[in-house]
């Protein structure tokens, strides 16, 4: 026979699938030790295990359980803002190095003005939404008519200006292929300016900005 002390087996009673039985709280914890007056024979300490059989301490966790976790952002969100993300990219890159000719030769800059109504737009809405002040003198133009002195080349012209007016065809092609209802906006007098724009699916106003000198 042994001659240390007998410590019976306690079994935590659980269900089928590992899980606390229906009624019984979840976290409720069962001390060994308790059955033996707070300690087990031979000075044992009390072990506090959970009905699982795991011990834990003050805050213990089940197998396989997380803690609280970020809500992640919709899927049709992070499609709309890459769908937008992508098509200002474009943009960018297409009209990189160009310059919109005028009394001073302007660098094109891509513009998002978020999400915003086709009915009834105009371009005195337009300009309260720039915050441009009452009164400044606007204008809408086609696109093609907007960027006609650089989407042409003079016979004779050197090769290089000859790329350039193909690259504005390019970016031409691109605004009207990639924008609905894409148009020339144009603000002030000697000191234009000029907004090429249209919508996106999502509805967001997009495009090109530039500067155009007019004296």
């Amino acid at each position: 026979m042994p001659s240390g002390p007998i410590i019976p087996l306690i079994l935590a009673r659980v269900s089928p699938w590992g899980l606390p039985p229906d009624g019984e709280d979840e976290g409720g914890l069962q001390a060994v030790g308790d059955v033996f007056g707070g300690e087990m024979p031979g000075s044992v300490p009390a072990l506090r295990v959970n009905k699982l059989g795991f011990g834990k301490g003050e805050r213990g966790r089940h197998p396989g359980r997380q803690g609280n976790k970020t809500p992640k952002e919709p899927v049709s969100k992070r499609i709309e803002t890459d769908s937008m993300e992508q098509r200002l990219s474009d943009l960018r890159q297409a009209a990189e190095g160009l310059l919109f000719l005028s009394e001073t030769d302007a660098p094109f800059e891509a513009v998002d003005l978020g999400v915003q109504p086709r009915e009834g737009f105009s371009p005195a809405y337009l300009a309260q939404l720039l915050g441009k002040p009452a009164g400044t003198r606007t204008e809408t133009q086609e696109i093609g008519y907007c960027l006609r002195n650089m989407t042409r080349a003079r016979e004779g012209a050197s090769a290089e200006r000859q790329a350039e007016a193909e690259r504005f065809r390019q970016l031409q092609e691109l605004l009207l292929a990639s924008l609905s209802d894409a148009q020339a906006y144009r603000f002030g007098e000697r000191r234009v300016e000029v907004y090429l724009l249209g919508w996106t699916g999502e509805g967001r106003l997009v495009g090109l900005k530039t500067l155009a000198v007019e004296t």
